[in-house]
Protein backbone atom coordinates (compact mmCIF):
# COMPACT_ATOMS: atom_id res chain seq x y z
CA UNK A 1 0.00 0.00 0.00
CA UNK A 2 1.11 3.29 -0.99
CA UNK A 3 1.57 6.34 1.50
CA UNK A 4 2.45 9.72 0.51
CA UNK A 5 4.29 11.69 2.64
CA UNK A 6 4.07 15.40 1.23
CA UNK A 7 2.88 17.91 -1.66
CA UNK A 8 5.17 20.07 -3.43
CA UNK A 9 4.01 21.93 -6.14
CA UNK A 10 5.92 22.30 -9.02
CA UNK A 11 5.70 23.64 -12.74
CA UNK A 12 4.52 20.83 -14.68
CA UNK A 13 4.25 22.33 -18.75
CA UNK A 14 1.82 19.14 -19.65
CA UNK A 15 -0.60 20.23 -16.87
CA UNK A 16 -0.45 23.64 -14.87
CA UNK A 17 -2.77 22.41 -12.30
CA UNK A 18 -0.49 18.93 -11.70
CA UNK A 19 1.53 18.71 -8.18
CA UNK A 20 4.05 16.18 -7.03
CA UNK A 21 3.30 13.58 -4.34
CA UNK A 22 6.32 12.37 -2.63
CA UNK A 23 6.44 9.66 0.08
CA UNK A 24 7.32 6.35 0.86
CA UNK A 25 5.82 3.46 -1.05
CA UNK A 26 6.32 -0.40 -0.28
CA UNK A 27 8.77 -2.77 -1.70
CA UNK A 28 5.70 -4.92 -3.64
CA UNK A 29 4.94 -1.42 -5.21
CA UNK A 30 8.50 -0.30 -6.55
CA UNK A 31 8.47 -2.42 -9.87
CA UNK A 32 6.56 0.41 -11.43
CA UNK A 33 9.41 3.04 -11.05
CA UNK A 34 11.74 0.09 -12.52
CA UNK A 35 12.37 3.13 -15.28
CA UNK A 36 14.15 5.61 -12.78
CA UNK A 37 16.46 2.39 -11.62
CA UNK A 38 19.58 1.28 -13.17
CA UNK A 39 19.10 -2.13 -14.72
CA UNK A 40 22.21 -3.00 -12.42
CA UNK A 41 19.64 -2.33 -9.02
CA UNK A 42 16.35 -3.83 -10.53
CA UNK A 43 16.89 -6.51 -7.93
CA UNK A 44 16.12 -3.80 -5.23
CA UNK A 45 12.77 -3.83 -6.67
CA UNK A 46 9.63 -5.83 -6.08
CA UNK A 47 8.39 -8.54 -3.27
CA UNK A 48 11.72 -9.34 -1.03
CA UNK A 49 13.28 -6.20 -1.24
CA UNK A 50 11.48 -4.41 2.10
CA UNK A 51 15.15 -3.79 3.88
CA UNK A 52 15.32 -0.86 1.81
CA UNK A 53 13.78 2.27 2.02
CA UNK A 54 11.56 2.98 -0.91
CA UNK A 55 10.39 6.45 -1.77
CA UNK A 56 8.74 7.54 -4.88
CA UNK A 57 7.44 10.86 -6.87
CA UNK A 58 4.31 11.00 -8.41
CA UNK A 59 2.63 13.84 -10.62
CA UNK A 60 -0.75 14.30 -9.75
CA UNK A 61 -3.24 16.48 -11.45
CA UNK A 62 -6.63 17.69 -10.47
CA UNK A 63 -8.51 14.97 -11.97
CA UNK A 64 -6.49 11.82 -9.99
CA UNK A 65 -4.50 10.57 -12.66
CA UNK A 66 -1.15 9.56 -11.54
CA UNK A 67 2.14 9.32 -13.47
CA UNK A 68 5.29 8.31 -11.87
CA UNK A 69 8.27 10.83 -11.83
CA UNK A 70 11.05 9.12 -10.00
CA UNK A 71 12.20 7.11 -7.18
CA UNK A 72 14.81 6.86 -4.50
CA UNK A 73 16.35 3.52 -2.37
CA UNK A 74 18.43 3.79 0.74
CA UNK A 75 19.78 1.21 2.68
CA UNK A 76 20.56 0.93 6.45
CA UNK A 77 23.13 0.49 7.76
CA UNK A 78 24.24 0.44 11.88
CA UNK A 79 25.59 3.63 12.29
CA UNK A 80 23.39 5.15 9.26
CA UNK A 81 21.99 4.66 5.32
CA UNK A 82 23.65 4.60 2.11
CA UNK A 83 21.28 6.00 -0.58
CA UNK A 84 21.60 2.76 -3.46
CA UNK A 85 19.80 4.69 -6.52
CA UNK A 86 18.40 8.19 -7.03
CA UNK A 87 16.15 8.78 -10.17
CA UNK A 88 13.52 11.04 -11.72
CA UNK A 89 12.16 11.94 -14.71
CA UNK A 90 11.47 15.81 -16.44
CA UNK A 91 13.97 16.89 -13.74
CA UNK A 92 16.39 19.93 -15.74
CA UNK A 93 15.54 22.04 -12.58
CA UNK A 94 16.65 18.97 -9.95
CA UNK A 95 13.24 19.56 -7.61
CA UNK A 96 12.07 15.84 -7.92
CA UNK A 97 15.56 14.68 -6.86
CA UNK A 98 15.46 17.46 -4.37
CA UNK A 99 12.18 16.80 -2.58
CA UNK A 100 13.31 12.70 -3.19
CA UNK A 101 15.92 13.66 -1.21
CA UNK A 102 13.89 15.63 1.71
CA UNK A 103 11.48 12.40 2.31
CA UNK A 104 14.25 10.19 2.03
CA UNK A 105 16.29 11.62 4.67
CA UNK A 106 13.37 12.09 7.21
CA UNK A 107 12.41 8.42 6.38
CA UNK A 108 15.47 7.10 7.30
CA UNK A 109 16.25 9.91 10.07
CA UNK A 110 12.45 8.36 11.76
CA UNK A 111 14.27 5.00 11.67
CA UNK A 112 17.18 6.41 13.92
CA UNK A 113 19.99 6.54 11.00
CA UNK A 114 20.31 10.78 10.48
CA UNK A 115 23.31 10.26 8.78
CA UNK A 116 23.92 9.68 5.01
CA UNK A 117 26.19 8.61 2.38
CA UNK A 118 25.86 8.64 -1.00
CA UNK A 119 28.42 7.31 -4.20
CA UNK A 120 27.41 9.35 -7.04
CA UNK A 121 27.86 9.32 -10.71
CA UNK A 122 27.32 12.55 -12.93
CA UNK A 123 28.46 14.38 -16.23
CA UNK A 124 31.72 16.42 -15.15
CA UNK A 125 29.94 19.79 -16.35
CA UNK A 126 26.90 18.76 -14.32
CA UNK A 127 26.70 21.44 -11.69
CA UNK A 128 23.29 20.54 -10.76
CA UNK A 129 23.05 17.54 -9.28
CA UNK A 130 26.28 18.44 -6.62
CA UNK A 131 23.68 21.81 -6.67
CA UNK A 132 20.96 20.14 -5.37
CA UNK A 133 23.09 17.96 -2.78
CA UNK A 134 24.25 20.22 -0.94
CA UNK A 135 20.80 22.88 -1.44
CA UNK A 136 19.53 19.69 1.24
CA UNK A 137 22.53 19.67 3.53
CA UNK A 138 24.90 17.41 1.86
CA UNK A 139 28.35 17.78 2.23
CA UNK A 140 30.83 17.33 -0.70
CA UNK A 141 31.74 16.15 -3.38
CA UNK A 142 34.48 14.42 -2.70
CA UNK A 143 35.51 13.31 -6.72
CA UNK A 144 37.23 9.82 -6.29
CA UNK A 145 37.31 8.46 -9.84
CA UNK A 146 36.93 9.67 -13.82
CA UNK A 147 34.61 7.65 -15.75
CA UNK A 148 35.14 7.59 -19.06
CA UNK A 149 32.79 6.60 -22.28
CA UNK A 150 34.52 6.87 -25.46
CA UNK A 151 33.66 5.13 -29.46
CA UNK A 152 35.78 3.00 -31.24
CA UNK A 153 36.11 4.85 -34.68
CA UNK A 154 36.72 8.47 -32.50
CA UNK A 155 39.82 6.39 -30.63
CA UNK A 156 41.25 5.00 -33.46
CA UNK A 157 41.19 8.38 -34.81
CA UNK A 158 43.40 9.81 -32.21
CA UNK A 159 46.66 10.77 -34.10
CA UNK A 160 49.39 9.71 -31.29
CA UNK A 161 47.70 6.17 -31.53
CA UNK A 162 49.24 6.19 -35.19
CA UNK A 163 52.92 5.86 -33.59
CA UNK A 164 52.20 2.50 -31.58
CA UNK A 165 52.00 -0.06 -34.81
CA UNK A 166 54.91 -2.09 -33.82
CA UNK A 167 56.49 -3.80 -30.34
CA UNK A 168 59.63 -2.03 -29.78
CA UNK A 169 62.83 -4.06 -29.53
CA UNK A 170 63.32 -6.28 -26.95
CA UNK A 171 59.03 -5.89 -26.56
CA UNK A 172 56.43 -8.71 -27.81
CA UNK A 173 52.68 -8.95 -27.85
CA UNK A 174 50.66 -12.24 -27.04
CA UNK A 175 47.37 -13.19 -26.27
CA UNK A 176 46.40 -12.83 -22.19
CA UNK A 177 45.18 -17.03 -22.68
CA UNK A 178 49.01 -17.76 -23.16
CA UNK A 179 50.39 -15.90 -20.21
CA UNK A 180 51.58 -19.36 -18.22
CA UNK A 181 51.63 -20.26 -14.77
CA UNK A 182 55.02 -18.80 -13.78
CA UNK A 183 54.44 -15.29 -15.55
CA UNK A 184 51.23 -14.80 -13.78
CA UNK A 185 52.46 -15.44 -10.47
CA UNK A 186 55.66 -12.91 -11.04
CA UNK A 187 53.21 -10.52 -11.84
CA UNK A 188 50.61 -11.21 -8.97
CA UNK A 189 54.17 -10.71 -6.57
CA UNK A 190 54.06 -6.95 -7.73
CA UNK A 191 50.57 -6.54 -7.78
CA UNK A 192 50.64 -8.22 -4.14
CA UNK A 193 52.29 -5.40 -2.77
CA UNK A 194 50.26 -2.40 -3.71
CA UNK A 195 47.24 -1.14 -1.14
CA UNK A 196 44.38 -3.18 -2.21
CA UNK A 197 42.27 0.06 -3.34
CA UNK A 198 44.94 0.47 -5.76
CA UNK A 199 44.83 -3.18 -6.70
CA UNK A 200 41.32 -3.44 -7.03
CA UNK A 201 40.78 -2.36 -11.06
CA UNK A 202 44.01 -3.59 -12.22
CA UNK A 203 44.27 -7.46 -11.26
CA UNK A 204 44.16 -9.71 -14.22
CA UNK A 205 43.11 -11.98 -11.97
CA UNK A 206 39.57 -10.40 -10.88
CA UNK A 207 38.78 -9.77 -15.05
CA UNK A 208 39.86 -12.87 -16.75
CA UNK A 209 37.40 -15.22 -16.38
CA UNK A 210 34.75 -12.93 -17.88
CA UNK A 211 37.01 -10.92 -20.56
CA UNK A 212 37.19 -11.40 -23.92
CA UNK A 213 39.77 -13.71 -25.05
CA UNK A 214 39.96 -12.26 -28.59
CA UNK A 215 40.71 -8.66 -27.39
CA UNK A 216 43.25 -9.74 -24.35
CA UNK A 217 46.33 -9.16 -25.08
CA UNK A 218 49.62 -9.09 -23.14
CA UNK A 219 53.14 -6.80 -23.43
CA UNK A 220 55.90 -9.18 -22.25
CA UNK A 221 59.56 -7.95 -22.01
CA UNK A 222 62.10 -10.87 -21.50
CA UNK A 223 59.12 -12.72 -20.58
CA UNK A 224 57.64 -10.84 -18.17
CA UNK A 225 53.72 -9.11 -18.23
CA UNK A 226 54.85 -5.57 -18.26
CA UNK A 227 51.50 -4.43 -19.74
CA UNK A 228 48.10 -5.88 -20.19
CA UNK A 229 44.49 -5.32 -21.36
CA UNK A 230 41.97 -7.16 -20.75
CA UNK A 231 38.06 -5.62 -21.94
CA UNK A 232 35.07 -7.40 -20.28
CA UNK A 233 31.57 -7.01 -22.25
CA UNK A 234 29.09 -4.72 -20.38
CA UNK A 235 26.59 -3.98 -22.98
CA UNK A 236 25.58 -5.24 -26.41
CA UNK A 237 28.14 -2.27 -27.87
CA UNK A 238 29.86 -1.58 -25.21
CA UNK A 239 33.29 -2.77 -23.66
CA UNK A 240 34.64 -2.01 -19.80
CA UNK A 241 38.40 -1.08 -20.36
CA UNK A 242 39.03 -0.92 -16.77
CA UNK A 243 41.54 -3.84 -16.35
CA UNK A 244 44.21 -2.06 -18.81
CA UNK A 245 47.63 -1.05 -17.04
CA UNK A 246 51.14 -1.14 -16.71
CA UNK A 247 53.44 -3.54 -14.22
CA UNK A 248 53.99 -0.94 -11.17
CA UNK A 249 57.65 0.79 -11.53
CA UNK A 250 57.64 0.44 -15.51
CA UNK A 251 54.84 3.56 -15.92
CA UNK A 252 57.22 5.44 -17.44
CA UNK A 253 59.12 3.06 -19.46
CA UNK A 254 56.16 1.46 -21.04
CA UNK A 255 53.72 2.57 -23.20
CA UNK A 256 50.36 0.61 -23.37
CA UNK A 257 48.96 2.70 -26.49
CA UNK A 258 50.13 -0.44 -28.88
CA UNK A 259 47.70 -2.81 -26.56
CA UNK A 260 44.91 -0.51 -27.18
CA UNK A 261 45.79 -0.22 -31.02
CA UNK A 262 45.57 -3.20 -31.70
CA UNK A 263 42.40 -4.14 -28.88
CA UNK A 264 40.60 -1.51 -31.04
CA UNK A 265 41.16 -2.57 -34.31
CA UNK A 266 39.75 -6.06 -33.06
CA UNK A 267 36.88 -4.48 -31.31
CA UNK A 268 36.16 -2.98 -34.74
CA UNK A 269 36.35 -5.64 -36.65
CA UNK A 270 33.62 -7.47 -34.10
CA UNK A 271 31.14 -4.52 -34.64
CA UNK A 272 31.76 -3.01 -30.80
CA UNK A 273 31.58 0.43 -31.38
CA UNK A 274 31.87 1.77 -27.74
CA UNK A 275 34.31 1.20 -24.70
CA UNK A 276 34.20 2.51 -20.89
CA UNK A 277 36.59 2.48 -18.22
CA UNK A 278 37.42 4.08 -15.03
CA UNK A 279 40.60 5.98 -13.44
CA UNK A 280 40.93 6.69 -9.60
CA UNK A 281 42.42 9.84 -8.93
CA UNK A 282 45.77 8.38 -7.42
CA UNK A 283 46.08 7.33 -10.40
CA UNK A 284 47.74 10.64 -11.69
CA UNK A 285 50.03 10.03 -14.15
CA UNK A 286 46.67 8.12 -16.21
CA UNK A 287 44.51 11.12 -14.76
CA UNK A 288 46.33 13.61 -16.43
CA UNK A 289 46.87 11.78 -19.72
CA UNK A 290 42.73 11.26 -19.99
CA UNK A 291 42.45 14.97 -19.22
CA UNK A 292 45.57 16.19 -21.49
CA UNK A 293 45.36 13.81 -24.54
CA UNK A 294 41.71 11.87 -25.17
CA UNK A 295 39.65 14.47 -25.04
CA UNK A 296 38.94 14.69 -29.06
CA UNK A 297 37.76 10.80 -28.66
CA UNK A 298 35.81 11.50 -24.99
CA UNK A 299 31.87 11.17 -26.00
CA UNK A 300 30.94 11.53 -22.04
CA UNK A 301 33.34 11.93 -18.92
CA UNK A 302 31.77 11.78 -15.70
CA UNK A 303 32.69 12.11 -12.26
CA UNK A 304 32.16 9.71 -9.32
CA UNK A 305 32.13 11.26 -6.14
CA UNK A 306 31.24 10.80 -2.35
CA UNK A 307 28.79 13.19 -0.89
CA UNK A 308 28.21 13.03 3.21
CA UNK A 309 24.52 13.92 5.12
CA UNK A 310 25.61 14.96 8.83
CA UNK A 311 23.34 13.89 11.55
CA UNK A 312 21.31 16.79 11.99
CA UNK A 313 19.10 17.44 8.58
CA UNK A 314 19.75 20.67 6.70
CA UNK A 315 17.91 20.41 4.16
CA UNK A 316 15.30 23.92 3.74
CA UNK A 317 13.89 22.62 0.59
CA UNK A 318 14.13 25.87 -0.66
CA UNK A 319 15.75 25.35 -4.33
Amino acid sequence: MTSFASLVPVAVPMDATAALWVGSIDAADSRRYAAFVDPLYHRHLGPGTSGLVHVAADQVTAAGDRRPRGLALAMLASDGFEIVSLGAQDDTDGRVRQALLQALARRCAAAGRPQGLYYATYDADDVLTPGLLQGCGWRGPAVERLVVRATTAAMLALPFLGAHGQPREGYAVVPWTVVDAAQRADLTADLAALPPLQRRNIDPAGYEARALPALSLALLRGGRVVAWHLPCRIGLDTLSWTCSAVRPGHEGAVAILLLWRLALQRQQALGIRRLAFTCDLFQDRFARFICRRLPPAIERLSLFARFDLPPVLTCQGNR
